[in-house]
């Protein structure tokens, strides 16, 4: 009898101990849930950042490709030029042409830039 009541002791305590770790996984799931979430948010940030170095990185060459073209320009050249095409044409030479609307984007910066460094540019010249 006594040897029966310790194995009854021991399963109880088994079963016990096998709830208890199945209840500690949930928490571990959950853990490891939330730290894919933090992953794809992390993930998304430094997605977010990089775009808006590119975006300042081709403000910059945008204008200073402007600046350069206004300042090495004449008169005649600063009223007559199509800027936004020698912009265009300026852009395609260092990039692909845009076809994507992130690519667009970054056109558009460009084009500002330029147009505002040849304003500068060729101000600085008289």
């Amino acid at each position: 009898m006594a040897v029966v009541a310790l194995f009854a002791i021991g399963f109880a305590a088994s079963d016990e101990e096998e709830s208890s770790n199945s209840e500690s996984s949930t928490p571990k799931t959950e853990q490891k849930q939330e730290s894919e979430a933090d992953r794809k948010a992390r993930e998304q940030k430094e997605k977010e950042k990089q775009q808006e170095k590119k975006k300042k990185q081709i403000a910059e060459e945008g204008y200073k490709h402007g600046y350069e073209a206004g300042f090495s320009c004449n008169y005649h050249e600063y009223e007559t030029f199509h800027w936004d095409r020698m912009a265009r044409q300026d852009y395609t030479a260092w990039h692909d042409a845009p076809t994507s609307s992130e690519e667009k984007e970054l056109y558009q910066i460009f084009e500002k830039n330029y147009l505002r460094g040849v304003e500068e540019g060729y101000k600085a010249q008289n």
